[in-house]
């Protein structure tokens, strides 16, 4: 496991620092790397099952991720914050996004969300707090690719985002 503040007990960590998860890592845990504003880059092993709450919260240096297909859920503000992340590549094995979990990532315009993902959270993607800090923005321009009659479709109707059809949904 990728475990609770994996990065305390070393002190600081360098600046552009990526990070290459061990092979047979099972779960990042939550808080994991939180506030880890120096990572980079990270490779998250094809292990890996879940991305547990806050696990990269405030890696605001985090530019792009790929999840693994054995992924199947991704937690609670997992990527919140993350403020430099302009790419996510989220695979068909992800059934479930929770809340917030790609909430004020601000370089991120669009994202694709694949058919199997059945439930998508409050806020996971497209907003940011506003000064209330109980209010959330939303950015303008955000897109949701996605198929048509999905739970992307449904998020990005809610949400009043614009959202691109891939086709119809594959059959179960």
């Amino acid at each position: 496991y990728a475990g609770k503040v994996a990065y305390t007990y070393k002190g600081e960590m360098p600046e552009n620092t990526s990070i290459v998860l061990k092979d047979g890592t099972k779960v990042i845990n939550e808080v994991a790397f939180y506030g880890c504003t120096s990572l980079v880059s990270i490779t998250i092993p094809d292990s890996v099952t879940s991305i547990g709450d806050d696990a990269f919260r405030n890696c605001t240096s985090l530019a792009s991720i790929t999840i693994p297909g054995s992924v199947t859920s991704i937690g609670w503000c997992a990527f919140d914050s993350c403020t430099s992340l302009a790419s996510v590549t989220i695979p068909d094995s992800v059934t479930s996004i929770d809340d917030y979990a790609f909430f004020n990532c601000r370089s991120l315009s669009s994202i694709t969300i694949p058919a199997n993902v059945t439930e998508i959270g409050e806020y996971a993607f497209g907003y940011y707090p506003a000064i209330s800090l109980i209010e959330h923005n939303k950015y303008s321009n955000f897109t949701i690719y996605g198929y048509t009659g999905s739970a992307a479709e449904t998020y990005a109707n809610e949400n009043d985002f614009t959202f691109i059809s891939l086709g119809d949904a594959p059959k179960p």
